[in-house]
């Protein structure tokens, strides 16, 4: 039985692709990543400045999380620098809802679950939203991503 050319080249294409995906996965710098989501909450039952005060005040927790203080604490979780953990958080602020995922990238993922852990305990402790509101976590443990 005489397999056509084009099969023969389509499964050499599919191999070659396959092992050079495995081949770039193999080469990766081992680099693992901690998220974390805060969810602002209002102090209390009846606080009427919840949304005004969320949507002025949570920009503020971008500067917070590269603030002296806050590196030097999440560094000594990771086992890295502050300089070079600077580089490594990143903040997403939802629009509307209130949310402030944080994530950090470490060389292995119990460092960077330690790191965004002592981050997030930073940002809740700042009490960036009182008295009206407060952050408090919507995800109890360091979710690590490869």
């Amino acid at each position: 039985m005489k397999v056509p050319r084009t099969v023969v080249e389509g499964v050499l294409a599919a191999v070659a692709v396959g092992a050079l995906v495995l081949l770039a996965v193999s080469l990766r710098d081992g680099e693992s990543e901690g998220r974390l989501a805060l969810l602002a909450t209002p102090s209390t039952p009846d606080s009427a400045q919840f949304g005004e005060v969320t949507s002025l005040a949570a920009p503020a927790v971008v500067q917070l999380v590269r603030s002296p203080s806050v590196l030097d604490t999440a560094a000594k979780a990771a086992g890295t620098s502050p300089d070079r953990l600077a580089g490594a958080i990143a903040v997403e602020l939802v629009p509307a809802s209130g949310v402030a995922r944080i994530s950090v990238r470490a060389d292995s993922a119990e460092h960077a679950a330690s790191a965004v852990a002592a981050v997030a305990k930073a940002v809740i402790d700042a009490d960036l939203l009182a008295p009206a509101a407060r952050f408090r976590l919507s995800t109890h443990s360091p979710r690590p991503h490869r």
